[in-house]
């Protein structure tokens, strides 16, 4: 997706007409006090959400990216996990997760309008610490990730944080081609070793994720 799709153009538009509605309703109860947008951005794996976030960045003003990816838990504490193997094999369910590290950091930062977040080092495979900061300056927060509208606990309380979500949507048969070759390119796997990965663990996370897509405020096809 570019930066100049229709796609990216009318999401920014209706982006920065939420935040002037939000402005106009504050500026009489709080005059001096700065209006932040929070959007999240979410999908199944191979959807596009990443790109489509970090397209939105760069077309809206004093925009930052939050990954929900730097709340991977580690790979020491997947090894202390009952079964190891399964864990590494699955890496990247929503239960590989520290959803609830996740959910305690969106809401402190909210109220604040500032805090620290991880991003995840994919050449290590673990995430760094204090990698991404909001600041009050920030005008809009763009929260992307896999999970964000799942309806089970802790993980449901994301949407209530948020001003707008969004869905990114694709095809069954567009993810799998697009995660296949992702895999093939950034894990230097044979083909046979990335369709195995999609099948085994992509796409059964994938069938969880799309089914909670109806709780987003906006569905978008990106196939």
């Amino acid at each position: 997706m570019e930066s100049t799709s229709p796609l990216v153009t009318s999401l920014a538009e209706r982006l920065l007409q939420l935040r002037e509605e939000a402005a106009s309703q504050h500026q009489h109860q709080h005059e001096h006090e700065h209006q932040q947008v929070w959007v999240s951005i979410s999908g199944a794996p191979g959807s596009g959400k990443s790109s489509l976030a970090t397209q939105l960045s760069r077309v809206l003003p004093h925009a930052v990216v939050v990954p929900m990816d730097g709340f991977h838990f580690y790979k020491s504490h997947l090894s202390s996990m009952p079964d190891p193997e399964l864990a590494f094999a699955r890496r990247g369910a929503a239960w590989t997760f520290d959803a609830p590290k996740f959910v305690a950091t969106l809401k402190s930062t909210h109220a604040a309008k500032e805090g620290v977040f991880p991003s995840f080092d994919h050449a290590v495979g673990d995430p760094v610490e204090d990698d991404v900061c909001v600041s009050p300056t920030h005008e809009f927060v763009i929260v992307e990730g896999l999970y964000l509208l799942l309806s089970e606990s802790p993980w449901s309380e994301v949407r209530d944080i948020m001003d707008i979500s969004v869905f990114v949507h694709a095809d069954d048969t567009v993810l799998k081609s697009r995660l296949i070759n992702r895999h093939m390119a950034c894990f230097h796997m044979t083909e046979e070793e990335a369709e195995a990965r999609a099948v085994n663990n992509d796409l059964p996370n994938a069938v969880e994720i799309i089914s909670n897509k109806e709780r987003a405020d906006i569905i978008v096809e990106n196939s």
